[in-house]
């Protein structure tokens, strides 16, 4: 799977904008997002604590 870099208001637009998340699952300094985001697509990003780096993919 391709992951795209999205700045920190990037991903919360997108987050804010998915029609489904399920839980967060948190992994140390990083978290795991998974849903469908506003077009019927199944995502899972990527948030590190550290630096704000965010990994979007589809899967």
């Amino acid at each position: 799977m391709k992951m795209e870099h999205l700045l920190p208001e990037q991903a919360r637009a997108f987050l804010d904008s998915a029609s489904y998340l399920e839980p967060v699952i948190q992994q140390g300094e990083e978290a795991v997002h998974f849903g469908i985001d506003n077009v019927g697509r199944e995502f899972v990003m990527i948030a590190s604590m550290i630096g704000d780096v965010f990994k979007l993919g589809f899967l």
